[in-house]
């Protein structure tokens, strides 16, 4: 799939789970998404705790073992919500693509987060819903 359309907005530094909550509103429900590591810049402490609770050994920024192209799957709202507000928090740099695939998501550890879509159409409920919630749209352009 071609993402011909993006937006970026401010990643919340607080409060990342009313970000998510915000976003995966303008949506059908997510039924199910992978999160792909591309980075992790600082210590990924939330994110651990979640694997840690499934008995998934944590994530390392450590030349001992890379992270980079390491998935994780989610399935069931709850499940995604948590994944994601948890790598939100911890600034992992990080893809996200749900199910069923309508957009995608590219987040960083400078704190911005980045909505590819196919359809305006599809790019507008994610965003739509965001800015509705108070989050404010960014002027970046990320190349993919």
């Amino acid at each position: 799939m071609q993402f011909k359309h993006q937006e970026t907005f401010c990643t919340p530094k607080d409060g990342p789970q009313l970000f998510v909550r915000a976003f995966l509103s303008g949506l059908q429900p997510v039924q199910t998404g992978i999160l792909t590591i591309d980075e992790i810049i600082f210590e990924a402490s939330r994110l651990n705790a979640l694997l840690a609770r499934q008995s998934i050994p944590a994530l390392r920024t450590d030349n001992t073992r890379s992270m980079h192209d390491w998935s994780i799957e989610c399935s069931g709202k709850e499940d995604v919500e948590n994944v994601l507000a948890c790598a939100l928090a911890d600034a992992v740099e990080f893809a996200f693509v749900p199910m069923p695939k309508r957009f995608m998501i590219y987040s960083d550890h400078d704190e911005y987060t980045t909505f590819f879509a196919a359809t305006k159409s599809h790019l507008n409920c994610v965003c739509d819903a965001l800015s509705q919630a108070g989050f404010g749209r960014q002027e970046y352009r990320r190349r993919l």
